[in-house]
């Protein structure tokens, strides 16, 4: 997972939208964006398990050769990967939006804590501000992921449709083949 692209594109977006989250309120962004984003994830994934016959569905669960997942169970997997992602992203901005580390400071009274104390209260707080705008920006990126399975997924079908199609074809040219031998002359 630290080694996929969208994960460090997550924290090169991060890097880049310092300004934002150093000084605003990004987890207004995170609580507008998140709940559509995680509405999405939700129905591509019931449209997604729609998707082909009964044929296609039975070849898309089975486990591969060498014990190695199904193909939907890499996708399930890969939505779920998702969902949790959006799903602590929404929780960290709920606690962000809270504004804890404020509201700690601002009940210490005026010049009563030490130097280093007020250094780490903030550095605490500017790192809770990075790691919950990362999660924006790697719920975002999951939602990239979550689309090119959904993109892998319509290329596997329809290669399968293609082989099922040339499958019937084949059997009523047989069929039709033997209909014109079996027929009197």
């Amino acid at each position: 997972m630290i080694t996929s692209p969208f994960f460090l594109a997550a924290w090169v977006l991060t890097l880049l939208c310092a300004p934002y989250w150093w000084n605003g309120n990004w987890w207004d962004l995170s609580a507008t964006v998140i709940p559509a984003v995680l509405g999405f994830s939700i129905a591509a994934f019931a449209l997604l398990l729609s998707l082909g016959d009964d044929s296609f569905k039975l070849r898309f669960g089975q486990i591969r050769v060498e014990g190695k997942q199904s193909t939907l169970t890499n996708i399930a997997t890969s939505f779920f990967h998702f969902i949790v992602i959006q799903a602590v992203a929404l929780a960290i901005a709920f606690v962000g939006g809270a504004r804890i580390m404020s509201a700690v400071l601002s009940m210490a009274p005026e010049g009563s804590l030490a130097p280093w104390a007020n250094f780490v209260f903030i550095a605490v707080a500017k790192g809770f501000r990075a790691v919950g705008f990362f999660f924006l920006a790697y719920s975002l990126m999951s939602a990239l992921a979550a689309a090119l399975s959904i993109y892998r997924m319509a290329l596997i079908y329809s290669t399968h449709a293609t082989k099922e199609l040339r499958r019937r074809a084949e059997a009523e040219a047989k069929q039709a083949a033997q209909a014109a031998q079996a027929a009197p002359p």
